[in-house]
């Protein structure tokens, strides 16, 4: 009876040991099998491929925009020819960038129709606004092409030979530009930007005696070219 108790006990001591080595077993393979899993989302699928997560973050990468989103800058050419232009140009996305410039002309002593007198006045403003496409680098920096129309109003008013008001001429233009040139920004403050273009143009001449016939202001023909050097400050 005894010998029987015991071999009965010795059995179901083996059998308890080898249940516990099985569920080990099963327990070390699962483990296995999750640490696997874990790989293959974290790093790929084996065969070189990257993960979503990483495609993800590449394409948030791409995305990046410069930290200068604003520029105020003027026209260093347009003081040559006595005019002050100043122009605002701001960051829309990665690639594009919108400008709006305005500028007032405040000459003396200019000819119309051939004739000059130092008692002529001659003045005027324009409206310039653009979009610029930056089609390598990240706006508002490197390469450019843009689209610019312009509105334009000048008077002419000339004097007679006893120093009065004679007749006044008023012109009037509306045109676009395509334009192109590059941007740069040193010390990250000062920018430059040069620029260049041919333009379009319809003008309209009035004088007030009614008489529109063999009237031109230098610088109005409905064929023209835009180029400027203008330094401003982004922030």
């Amino acid at each position: 009876m005894k010998k029987t108790l015991s071999f009965v006990i010795c059995l179901m001591t083996a059998n308890l040991v080898f249940a516990q080595g099985t569920d080990t077993t099963k327990t070390t393979k699962t483990t296995k099998t999750i640490t696997t899993t874990t790989v293959i989302t974290t790093e790929g699928d084996g065969g070189g491929k990257p993960s979503k997560r990483v495609k993800q973050a590449k394409e948030e990468k791409e995305d990046v925009v410069s930290e200068k989103k604003n520029i105020i800058k003027t026209s260093l050419t347009s003081f040559a020819l006595r005019t002050f232009h100043l122009n605002y140009e701001r960051v829309v996305t990665q690639k594009i960038t919108v400008q709006l410039g305005a500028f007032y002309s405040f000459f003396g002593g200019n000819s119309i129709n051939g004739s000059t007198n130092d008692s002529n006045t001659f003045g005027g403003f324009g409206i310039t606004p653009e979009i610029r496409f930056y089609p390598k680098g990240v706006a508002p920096m490197g390469f450019f092409v843009g689209v610019s129309p312009r509105y334009q109003r000048y008077t002419f008013k000339e004097s007679n030979n006893n120093g009065g008001t004679g007749s006044e001429t008023t012109a009037t233009a509306f045109g676009s530009a395509i334009i192109v040139g590059g941007q740069w920004i040193f010390g990250d403050v000062i920018s430059l930007d040069l620029y260049g273009g041919p333009s379009l143009n319809t003008v309209n001449i009035k004088n007030s005696s009614g008489s529109q016939n063999n009237l031109s202001i230098s610088g109005l023909s409905p064929v023209g070219f835009r180029f400027g050097v203008s330094v401003g400050v982004a922030f």
